[in-house]
């Protein structure tokens, strides 16, 4: 569990009024070759109280220091953000050797009384680790994105990223 109270000593102290990321990983499920697994999530919403009364201010702003938690007006410290929630999936899968398979999910949306018309992001990736040779290994990743924002776009948008990675490791410049 990691949470976040900027007005507080502790979220500890005041639990209605941190943004709570919760999450789960386990190592290994038993009688399935994998590397890890995990569920994490995030709730960057007040969670007793109206959104609205915020306007947007929870969290990321202060009553003196209008750019807390920011880097030159761009938020840092969370992928979920303000006054917004999600949660993402990912497995590890240990294939023969060293090869790996990864698979991911992410959901992610933003309240409408902070963004007009909200967001909503979601997205899916598959990514596979494979040595060819002791001294060469192949990397592929795909990942497909669909999201909503009306203040950016009228109707939902989609998107792929693909990249494939090729490494050779010679053992005479590895010493």
């Amino acid at each position: 569990m990691d949470s976040l109270s900027p007005d507080d000593p502790s979220p500890i102290a005041g639990p209605r009024r941190a943004a709570v990321n919760p999450g789960f990983y386990m190592p290994r499920i038993p009688g399935v070759a994998q590397d890890g697994s995990s569920i994490r999530g995030g709730l960057h919403q007040h969670p007793t109280r109206n959104p609205s009364n915020f306007g947007g201010q929870y969290i990321y702003w202060e009553l003196f220091y209008h750019d807390l938690y920011t880097n030159r007006k761009n938020i840092i410290g969370n992928w979920i953000g303000r006054m917004a929630k999600g949660f993402s999936l990912g497995a590890s899968i240990g294939l023969v050797h060293e090869n790996t398979l990864e698979f991911g999910y992410r959901h992610a949306s933003v309240d409408s009384n902070f963004i007009p018309g909200g967001e909503t992001v979601n997205d899916g990736s598959i990514k596979l680790d494979w040595w060819v040779r002791r001294d060469l290994s192949v990397s592929t990743f795909v990942q497909y994105e669909k999201w909503k924002a009306p203040v950016l776009a009228p109707t939902p948008q989609t998107n792929w990223t693909s990249t494939v990675a090729i490494a050779f490791w010679p053992r005479a410049w590895s010493k």
